[in-house]
């Protein structure tokens, strides 16, 4: 099936990051004697590296977040979502980069994105370029959903 929206993101802040401290720790490990392999510094910063891409998908059925690997994950039936609100970032916010399924937020990058209030659980907070774009996929995805028969 095609989504209805789709939305790829990337935290370039952070993957630069991750380089620079590579190239940091990995300077470190050459110049000194360390009971640890040269490479370990920079595989636990690798490690990050996958948690930096994030899709964003809308279907009829579902909407579904997740990072380069899938992991982690979450995946909200259309039914459960009660209502889809934009919010606006402000200040120092913009340059959050949070994954905490638990606590229901993906923030990756941006200046806004979506809460996505759901009949039963916690709020889900994702961040979206394009977050209108999303509110109204979603609003979509919840019209179609209320009237099985239609397409």
């Amino acid at each position: 099936m095609t989504p209805l929206y789709q939305s790829r993101q990337v935290a370039w802040w952070v993957i630069g990051m991750i380089v620079v401290m590579t190239v940091f720790f990995t300077f470190i490990a050459t110049n000194r004697t360390a009971e640890a392999p040269i490479w370990v510094y920079p595989a636990i910063l690798l490690v990050m590296l996958p948690l930096c891409f994030m899709t964003v998908t809308v279907t009829r059925e579902h909407l579904r977040i997740a990072c380069l690997l899938g992991v982690p994950r979450k995946t909200v039936r259309i039914g459960d979502i009660r209502s889809c609100e934009p919010y606006r970032a402000k200040g120092i916010q913009r340059f959050a980069a949070q994954i905490k399924p638990f606590q229901g937020r993906f923030q990756m990058t941006g200046a806004g994105g979506v809460v996505i209030n759901r009949n039963r659980g916690i709020p889900i907070m994702v961040s979206d370029p394009e977050p209108d774009e999303l509110a109204r996929a979603v609003a979509r995805a919840r019209e179609k959903h209320d009237r099985p028969g239609r397409a």
